[in-house]
């Protein structure tokens, strides 16, 4: 399957789905871009919230 095609099916997929099945699928994708993002922050974080239980 080329690029085209394949791009192009997931286009129409994309046009059969609801507007709220499309911005779910928006934010999530936000989401996980953002945790990427973060990922060192939301580690250390939460080793230091762990660590303040263990005290």
């Amino acid at each position: 399957m080329t690029i085209k095609t394949r791009f192009n099916s997931l286009l129409i997929k994309w046009n059969e789905f609801t507007p709220v099945t499309r911005g779910f699928i928006v934010i999530l994708l936000i989401v996980i871009i953002g945790i990427i993002v973060r990922w060192r922050f939301i580690i250390d974080e939460a080793y230091n919230g762990f660590k303040y239980f263990s005290k």
